[in-house]
């Protein structure tokens, strides 16, 4: 089955091993675990867009902690079109304000482009 209107991404936790297979597939996206080199996974997935991957555990850290490192993740970008994500998802444990600072630190970081704003779920008090 196909949707030639509508990107098809995978995520395959701990897979950096397999990224060669990965890369060989129809997928359009390949998210990436946060144990994940984005250095080794460009050379082994040209002409696909890359989704990640930041340590979720960051998100437990502080908004100091996020921003450095939605900034580290950003320059290991290094200005090629990407998803920004945690490299594992969110947990239930997390807070909704610091998943929020995630997401504001992406849209402040110098080389990214967020375009699913949208997208977002509106927190409500």
């Amino acid at each position: 089955m196909t949707h030639p209107d509508v990107p098809i991404a995978v995520f395959a936790k701990g897979a950096s091993s397999g990224l060669e297979h990965i890369g060989s597939t129809s997928f359009d996206v390949v998210g990436l675990d946060w144990k994940t080199s984005v250095s080794a996974a460009r050379a082994k997935l040209p002409g696909k867009c890359l989704q990640g991957n930041l340590d979720p555990h960051t998100i437990y850290a502080g908004p100091l902690a996020i921003s450095k490192g939605v900034k580290g993740m950003v320059s290991e970008f290094a200005g090629v079109a990407h998803i920004a994500g945690l490299g594992d998802g969110c947990e239930p444990k997390m807070e909704p304000d610091a998943i929020l600072c995630f997401v504001d630190e992406v849209k402040q970081a110098k080389g990214s482009v967020f375009v699913a704003q949208s997208l977002l779920p509106t927190v409500q008090d």
